[in-house]
Formats: structure tokens, sequence, C-alpha cells
């Protein structure tokens, strides 16, 4: 006769410090699984109706500088995947998907920073960047993109890194 296995609730507590594993119904986090490179699929699942403002960027980025690239890097489950948008060697800026929208990330150097003060972008992106903490790879500045202004905006500042 075989035996039944019965399932039995653990009364035991957890060790201070030690995180409880996930759920094994629960799928992971694509955009933190290192498994498995994010696809247009994920991006379009994740965007949304923003979906055509990344379409818009990166072919006006192509047009405007014709040796731009994407780079997908998994930077560790903390802080999951993203995208390096280079010139060349260069980064241009990092883009991260988020849900219904997306962030691009730019780090400027000191003669950067005075370009941008000296651009059309809106006043409250220079604020944040002023304000930003200076590191030794320059000032960072994170753009939310939701509407075609935040990609004028991205594109601005995009022109402002290729020149300095």
């Amino acid at each position: 006769m075989p035996v039944k296995s019965k399932a039995v609730k653990s009364t035991a507590k957890s060790k201070p410090g030690v995180k409880k594993s996930a759920k094994p119904d629960v799928p992971p986090d694509p955009m933190h699984d290192g498994s498995r490179e994010p696809d247009e699929e994920l991006l379009r699942s994740m965007l949304g109706k923003t979906m055509p403002l990344l379409t818009e960027l990166r072919s006006r980025l192509a047009d405007a500088f014709p040796s731009v690239r994407e780079e997908w890097k998994f930077y560790g489950r903390k802080y999951g995947w993203s995208m390096k948008m280079l010139l060349g060697k260069r980064n241009l800026f990092f883009f991260a998907p988020l849900d219904g929208r997306f962030q691009i990330g730019f780090t400027f150097g000191d003669r950067a920073v005075e370009a941008v003060e000296r651009s059309g972008i809106p006043a409250r992106m220079k604020k944040d960047l002023r304000e930003s903490k200076r590191y030794m790879e320059g000032r960072g500045l994170r753009v939310v993109v939701r509407s075609r202004r935040d990609v004028e905006a991205v594109m601005e500042l995009a022109d402002v890194k290729n020149r300095n």
C-alpha cells in the first residue's frame, strides 16, 4: 500500500535578515530575470501606449546619430536589465522600461551640465540636474517619458551629451 504524504506547515520562525523565497507559482519579474534578455514583445507589454514613443525615439536617434546602437546589460537581480544606448563605445544614456512609461538616465560632465543650463529643456529638468549629487562620472538626470514633449527633451539632452 503506497504511503500518502501530508503537507505540514512549518511553525519555525525565519531567521532575521533571511528573506523568504518567492512562491513557486509566481513567475519572476522578467526585467529582473537574468536568464532572458528583454525582447520587443516584453517591451510592448510593459510600455503599452508609450511603445510608439520608444519607436519614435529610436528612429530619431538613428537619424541624428547614425552610429548609435543598443546594448542590453543585466546588472543583477536587484537592479535587473537596462539598455545602454551607445555612440561608438561612449554611453549616450540608459533606458529602463516601466509600467506604461519608460525612463532615460543621462550622466553629464561639467561642460555638458553648463550646456544643459543653456539649452531649451524644461526648467524642472535643469533644476533636477543642478541639484543632483556630483559623482566622478558627472551628474545624473533621469527623464520619465510619457509624452512626445518628453521625447523632445531626451533628443535635446542626447544632442548636448554628444557635443560635450
